[in-house]
């Protein structure tokens, strides 16, 4: 049987291609438990950033320094991920994920003929013209072999656009856990080996105050109960700060830690007895 020819050709093409804007960046944690694991699943696969999104998490350094960083920590994988520069190159399937990703790498995609899979996690606009249009523009795009979505009003929202023969359904995420559970510092109990019953929240901000990851609300029972017992403390890991809310009336009980990588977790968890995580759906998206 003779092949066609884009089929010969990606005989000898990359097994994969990733495609992202902000990947290998470090804090973004489970793209590099997922990215990762499929560049070292794959041989031959490569991974491709705009770095578009670095100024979203206040980083400075060119894409080049991060990749610098990145294969410090993954010396396994040096020389695997570069710039992407407007084109995806032979690849047996492309993939990605949200659909604001879909904005930068849809057309590529199609010039290259390049079958793809993207996943679809929550943060994308529902009932919104802008992003339906770009759902539907994906979903129709001859190249497309499976969307992957983490939450049932993910899936049922999808459908409209796509049979469900091409939806996939994960439920959750991806996390770094052997970097969480490899060297587990033992737990801190609050009278046993401390005096303080400590509460955190532990976000990314998106959009004034954090409100739809609940920073609000957070910090209106910090202050309840910060006037109701003198050993309760809070801690706040991520980009808010004092001037996000006032907390002047209880700013000896809060502590900001600012944003963090993953290995400081395991340690500041152990010394935590509860963390309050309200977050609010449908009010960034």
């Amino acid at each position: 049987m003779k092949l066609p020819g884009w089929h010969r050709k990606r005989q000898d093409a990359a097994s994969l291609v990733i495609l992202d804007d902000i990947y290998p960046h470090i804090l973004s944690a489970f793209r590099i438990a997922e990215y990762n694991a499929y560049l070292e699943r794959y041989a031959g696969s490569i991974a491709l950033s705009t770095a578009g999104a670095f100024p979203a998490v206040g980083e400075t350094r060119s894409l080049e320094a991060v990749t610098e960083e990145f294969e410090t920590l993954y010396p396994h994988l040096k020389q695997r991920v570069s710039r992407y520069d407007a084109r995806v190159p032979p690849a047996r399937l492309a993939y990605f994920m949200f659909v604001h990703n879909a904005r930068h790498f849809l057309r590529s995609i199609t010039k290259s003929r390049t079958p793809f899979v993207f996943t679809l996690y929550p943060g994308f606009r529902i009932n919104e013209p802008d992003s339906d249009e770009m759902l539907r523009q994906t979903c129709a795009s001859r190249y497309l072999r499976k969307i992957i979505t983490t939450q049932r009003i993910t899936y049922d929202y999808v459908s409209q656009f796509v049979d469900t023969e091409k939806i996939a359904f994960i439920y959750g995420g991806v996390f770094p856990s052997e970097r969480l559970t490899t060297m587990l510092p033992p737990r801190q109990f609050y009278q046993q080996h401390k005096h303080t019953f400590d509460i955190c929240f532990v976000a990314f901000r998106y959009m004034p105050k954090a409100i739809d990851k609940g920073y609000d609300v957070f910090i209106a029972v910090a202050r309840e109960l910060s006037r109701r017992f003198d050993d309760v403390r809070f801690h706040v890991v991520g980009p808010m700060n004092a001037s996000d809310i006032d907390v002047s009336d209880f700013s000896d009980r809060i502590q900001f830690h600012g944003i963090r990588q993953t290995d400081f977790f395991p340690q500041f968890h152990a010394g935590m007895d509860l963390m309050l995580s309200p977050t609010v759906p449908f009010v960034l998206f």
